[in-house]
């Protein structure tokens, strides 16, 4: 048995012998006596020490991790902790920071009824939000009660955030460029004559006009019952099938669909500096046209993103030759893969490069509980808080043509 369950033993035991007295002497009807009053206020005094003890530890551990976090050290645990396998609501349930928390306020493997006005450690989960490998493991176990039915994705969001580029930012806002090139790459002469024209290279031109987005916030809590913090198949599976999920839902359609109000970004569908090719003769030959604009302007396309109907009826109308006839048809059109989604309005497909738009992490994910909300001290719930800090912004928007998929 270790210190601290030794700590929280006698903080129960302690509690448990002074209730046995005080409850004998009301079920007599009577007051206690000198030595009952002496024995409850030792035991009291004990239980205070213990607790007193476990709280000392949990706090120690804080300030070992925040220290970590300030030396740019990975944070020590007992148990081996295999990040990159870990879904997000597992990096937060095994931190040390949250088990720590869990141990100084349990009791027999137990959250308190009595424990009231607490807010767990935020802790801050890695870059884990913007990395998608694991993500179907959130119910990956026999055990995961309060949870019935998962909660469901967008399909093609996984692949669509896996196309943007990637970073980081230290910065509330972010300035960067819009670049637009104009290519005059030649053969040269040799040159003929010591003045004049001949021999001179041709000069290629490039623009750059000033940009700036704002770092927004996503956020949203859910409600859990305080036993949800003990229980960790149900905590891992509230993270990884609500909070997570829906960051990423929001995340994702902003990519696509924000408007630019503050403090949304632009997303590119509302760029105005991506144009859109005009329909001509069907939604497939429109796309192809707009695969060609892309290739002209300097640029490989990496991914066509249309809504699953548009797809559909592209997938329906176009004959094709297969050895089976339930076999699906590949997802790609002039070798370019096919994201199908209904984040993406329908009638218009989104042609592009994707890696030159830019999905930068402001912060790291970070989950918090507390029973600090509404009447939620009263009633025994707690908030369980998921937020992400970040931008999203393309300096080249030559790279993507929005295609018209409707004819007139």
């Amino acid at each position: 048995m270790t210190v601290r369950d030794k700590d929280r033993e006698q903080f129960k035991t302690s509690l448990d012998a002074a209730k046995a007295i005080v409850e004998d002497a009301k079920a007599e009807d009577r007051d206690l006596t000198a030595d009952e009053r002496d024995e409850v206020d030792g035991l009291t005094a004990k239980a205070e020490q213990a607790k007193a003890r476990i709280e000392a530890d949990a706090k120690d551990d804080t300030l070992a991790l925040r220290l970590a976090a300030l030396l740019g050290e990975d944070a020590k645990s007992d148990e081996p902790d295999d990040v990159d396998a870990k879904t997000l609501g597992e990096a937060f349930a095994d931190s040390p920071a949250y088990k720590s928390w869990l141990a100084s306020v349990q009791i027999d493997g137990e959250v308190p009824a009595s424990l009231k006005n607490f807010r767990t450690p935020t802790v801050g989960v890695g870059r884990k939000f913007l990395n998608l490998a694991g993500v179907g493991s959130a119910f990956d176990s026999v055990d995961r009660r309060g949870v019935m039915v998962p909660e469901p994705w967008p399909r093609g969001m996984e692949a669509l955030l896996a196309l943007y580029s990637t970073g980081t930012t230290g910065s509330a806002v972010i300035n960067y460029a819009i670049e637009d090139w104009a290519d005059a790459a030649d053969f040269v002469a040799e040159a003929t004559a010591s003045s004049g024209a001949s021999g001179a290279k041709p000069e290629s031109t490039v623009t750059y006009t000033p940009a700036t987005v704002n770092v927004g916030t996503v956020a949203h809590w859910v409600a859990a019952t305080k036993n949800a913090l003990a229980d960790v198949g149900q905590l891992r599976a509230l993270i990884d099938n609500g909070l997570r999920k829906g960051l990423l839902r929001k995340v994702a359609n902003a990519t696509l669909n924000g408007d630019g109000a503050a403090p949304e970004w632009f997303g590119l569908n509302a760029l105005a500096a991506i144009t859109t090719q005009a329909y001509r003769v069907s939604p497939l030959a429109t796309i192809k046209d707009a695969l060609g604009t892309v290739e002209n302007a300097g640029y490989d396309a990496t991914a066509i993103v249309m809504n699953s109907a548009d797809w559909a009826a592209i997938d329906e109308a176009t004959p094709v030759v297969v050895t089976d006839p339930l076999q699906n048809r590949p997802r790609v059109i002039g070798g370019v893969q096919v994201i199908a989604t209904p984040l993406q309005p329908a009638g218009f497909a989104m042609v592009g490069d994707f890696k030159a738009a830019f999905l930068l992490d402001r912060e790291q994910a970070a989950i918090t509980a507390t029973d600090s909300h509404a009447d939620f001290f009263i009633r025994n719930l707690v908030a369980i808080l998921g937020e992400w800090r970040g931008a999203f912004f393309v300096p080249a928007p030559a790279a993507f043509k929005k295609a018209d998929l409707t004819s007139a």
